[in-house]
């Protein structure tokens, strides 16, 4: 018997101490198995330090970016996906571009990946096929970690089935989109306070955000190298 502990994260940690203690007890009985589902990875997942990656597309491949659409209300559309754990070596402006110009369309038609460090990834697309090829692209090249589990499905156009059917402001037309521009969060552990120095035995996490980088240009901007090297780097050891 395996089971899932889902709660607020000091909750859980307690639970799980009390736990694994029991299990100790009742060793050689039998009681089943202590598992650490889906709820205890991203419990750890949210403690691991990263770099993540931010992909946002538009709907036109110059300005202005982002036209309101007449037939769905003058909607705008913005995709966005946040990859974390990707390898900073990847980071390369052509790869990421060409990558991320493998979705066609933005739609109904949606794509899960839960990863081994224990995030989760969800893109919509204009088909199942596009956004499978997309997200599993992404993975493989940015990062070094692979999909464990990886569900697709397609939002319902029927108002008796699904809130997010046509007509609603949750419905999500088939568009067109580009490439558009990326931006870095950089999530590390510190290792020592920023105002004494001294070094921190538990340690903090700290998070800087840089500001975006166009991906709809011709060619790779001339600050990307230097973008990369600022907010890639260690937050306590570099200036």
């Amino acid at each position: 018997m395996a089971m899932t502990l889902e709660g607020e994260e000091d909750d859980l940690r307690l639970l799980l101490s009390m736990l694994l203690i029991s299990e100790k007890q009742l060793e050689d009985r039998s009681v089943g198995t202590i598992v650490a589902g889906p709820a205890i990875e991203s419990l750890r997942y949210k403690h691991t330090p990263e770099l993540m990656l931010s992909i946002f597309w538009s709907t036109s491949n110059k300005p202005p970016f982002w036209k309101p659409i007449p037939k769905f209300n003058n909607k705008r559309i913005r995709p966005v996906l946040t990859i974390g754990g990707v390898d900073r070596r990847k980071m390369d402006w052509e790869l990421i571009k060409n990558l991320a110009g493998k979705l066609n369309n933005y739609g109904r038609h949606r794509c899960v990946a839960r990863l081994d460090n224990g995030s989760k990834l969800t893109m919509h697309g204009g088909s199942i096929t596009n956004v499978q090829d997309t997200l599993v692209g992404l993975i493989e090249g940015l990062t070094d970690h692979r999909s464990l589990t990886f569900t697709a499905g397609t939002e319902s156009d029927d108002p008796k089935l699904s809130i997010k059917s046509r007509g609603s402001n949750l419905y999500k037309p088939q568009v067109k989109v580009h490439p558009h521009s990326v931006a870095l969060i950089n999530k590390q552990k510190m290792l020592r306070d920023e105002r004494t120095g001294r070094q921190l035995i538990d340690g903090k996490f700290s998070f800087e955000s840089s500001p975006k980088m166009p991906l709809w240009f011709d060619q790779k901007p001339l600050q990307w190298d230097a973008w990369v090297e600022k907010y890639t780097r260690r937050l306590d050891l570099d200036p």
